[in-house]
Formats: C-alpha cells, structure tokens, sequence
C-alpha cells in the first residue's frame, strides 16, 4: 500500500518558480504524471487539504497526478537557499529526490525523505521547559540558523555536509545503507519508508551521536553549533546589504516612495476606476488590475513596476513592518523593503510588479502576500 511521503530538498542557485520549470512538468510527465491543478482550489479537491494546511505554501504550486499517485510541489526560498518540498504518494519517492538537483540545475546542500505522518508529528513538538510551563516548539527548518532538525528515512547529504562531517564518517554511518552517489552521499535509516518504530529512532539517536550532534537541531532546546561553508557567491538568491551611511539617503526615498504610491492610487482610480489603499484587499485589485489590463504584453513593463510596484511596497510595509532601502544584488543597487515581517525579511516590491507583467498568474500577488505574512 501506497503512502504519503514528504521530500524535501535545499540547494543554492538559481531563482525558484514552478512556472518557469517545464523540465519539472516534462519530468513527471515522463513518470505518467498529468498536471491537474495549480492553486490552493485544486489542493483542498484534489488532495482534500484543508485552508490550515494551505497557510504553509509558498508562492509556486503545481499539482500532478497519476492513478493511485499523486505529487504537489511547491518552490520557495528561504535564508538564500532555493527550497523544492514536495508531496508524493509514489513508489519510487528516493529517485525522485536524486532527479531534483538535475531538474533545477543547482547544487544540493541537504534532501531528505521521510513519511508525512512522521514529519507532521515532529513538526510541533510538545515539552515541558525548567519553570513547569507545557508549551509546544516548532522544528526549525533553517539549517543556516538551526541546523538538520532530525535524521529522516533518507538522507542526502550535499558537497557541503560531507565537507563539514567527512565523507568516511557519512559512509561509516550505522544505517541501513549509505551510498556515494552523484547528489552527495545518501544514508538510509530503515528499510521501510511506510513505517517508523521504536528501534528505529533508538538507532535514528545513534547515527547522529556518531554523525556529530552538532549538526543537528535536536528540539526543543539544543541547536546545532557547526554549520557548513557555503559558497554563497554562486548562489542569485543571496542578496549583500548596500552600506547606506547616510540617513538622509533613507528618508528621501521612503518620500518619493510613498508619492508614487499616492500615484498609483489616483491613476487607478481616474484611469482604471478602481479605488486602491494600503489596506490587504488591495493587494487582490493590484492583481486584478495588472491581468486585466497590462497581461497583452503591450504594457510599459518599467513604468507600470515602478508605480505600482512602490503602491505593493507601501501595502506590505504598512501592514507588516520594514523599511525602504536598497540591497546590491548580481553587481545592482535595488530598491528594496527591509525587515520585512516575523523573518524579517528582504523583498522587492518593484521587481516583483515586473514578474508578474512578464510570468503572469504564475508570480500571483495574493500568494506573494500570505508568504511574506505568515513567514515562509
């Protein structure tokens, strides 16, 4: 019998969206898979997921479907690492995490697979701490900040971690296999994906005391100390910070800022006769708004991100928190949001108006908006 299982794999490089991926679908297909949906609608039919599971998505989504099979992939990043978590109901999910990194083209620094019922139930994790308080904590998934947060049924271990542990110790591991392949270097914990004992995390213990606790987030309390060294010049989602001494630079651009954003709210109005705020259901005009009238491919692409880009800015920054500034990013100096929402994030509102006019449905605002606010 068939079960769900979870594959996650993080990888530096290139930019993430589902959309842009035909290899992706052309991968599946090859499998037998046929695409049958693309948005949160398709997930709660579909896979019958209700709108609490639907909070944890990022912005690309892509659903494929074969006989008994069924896969949803989302496409994120987070901390300057891309992200490919995807759901699977298949029999062979261990090829498919090997055929990710050829799919995106990018470097693995981490995958793993591991049954969803198991990684659900580790996810939120209840405990006690010294003053008597029951609380829950959450597995963190940054292994730049937290570390592997537990050894899963399949292990890829990327370039990165071997260099870090050492390619003989991950080889040497007491699993059930370990083999060297292409990726990285895989350790399997258990022969059965579709289940998960006692004895197994009896063992799942002893190959991290052997691998190294101190690269592994063992919740509630202890986080990793030793983090690998990654290369994060190759990586486009790494952004350096532009060192703005001058405050003034600041203001004057949250001014301009905020005057095209006013723009934007009179244009729409007198041209479009949409009325347009700062409040959250703005965000589904602007989408609206941009299919309705500039998705011909005859839009002023520069003029239209500007204006409506700095009115998405002004939204999310009144909404969520952050700052105008700029960020250098691939030798360019971008208007940008800082310490943006719980992650405190970067983004570029303006840029990503520009996606949007260009990519279509598939760079939608409204997702964009919920990733930023819940915090994937």
């Amino acid at each position: 019998m068939l079960k769900n299982v979870e594959i996650n794999i993080i990888f530096t490089g290139k930019d993430l969206s589902i959309s842009k991926m035909e290899n992706i679908i052309r991968y599946f297909s090859e499998l037998g898979f046929v695409k049958v949906g693309t948005n949160e609608d398709d997930l709660v039919e579909i896979a019958n997921l209700d709108e609490n599971y639907l909070l944890k998505l990022g912005t690309d989504i892509l659903i494929v479907k074969n006989k008994d099979e069924f896969a949803i992939i989302e496409a994120n990043s987070r901390d300057g690492l891309g992200r490919i978590n995807c759901i699977i109901r298949t029999k062979d999910p261990k090829q498919i995490l090997l055929d990710l990194e050829k799919i995106t083209g990018s470097e693995t620094v981490y995958g793993q697979i591991e049954l969803e019922e198991t990684l659900e139930s580790r996810h939120w994790l209840k405990y006690t701490d010294t003053k008597g308080i029951s609380t829950e904590q959450s597995v963190g998934t940054s292994l730049t900040k937290d570390g592997i947060p537990y050894i899963s049924f399949i292990n890829l271990f990327g370039k990165y971690y071997i260099s870090l542990i050492g390619k003989d110790k991950l080889l040497s591991c007491p699993a059930a296999h370990t083999q060297e392949k292409k990726s990285g270097i895989i350790v399997q914990s258990r022969e059965d994906y579709t289940k998960r004992t006692k004895e197994d995390e009896i063992n799942d213990k002893a190959m991290i005391k052997h691998l190294g606790d101190q690269f592994f987030w063992q919740p509630p309390n202890k986080k990793a100390t030793k983090f690998p060294k990654i290369d994060w010049h190759i990586n486009q989602t790494v952004l350096e910070p532009h060192n703005m001494t001058d405050k003034n630079e600041y203001k004057q651009l949250s001014k301009e800022t905020k005057e095209v954003a006013e723009e934007a709210i009179q244009t729409a109005k007198e041209v479009f006769n949409i009325k347009l705020d700062y409040t959250e259901k703005s965000i589904n005009l602007i989408e609206e708004l941009i299919e309705q009238y500039f998705s011909d491919g005859k839009a002023d692409v520069e003029k239209v991100s500007a204006s409506f880009g700095a009115l998405l800015g002004e939204i999310i920054r009144q909404n969520l928190g952050g700052k105008w500034g700029y960020h250098n990013f691939n030798g360019q100096k971008l208007i940008a949001l800082l310490n943006v929402g719980t992650n405190k994030s970067t983004i570029f509102p303006i840029n990503k108006i520009s996606k949007r006019i260009e990519n279509g449905k598939s760079d939608d605002l409204v997702f964009y908006y919920r990733t930023i606010k819940h915090g994937h």
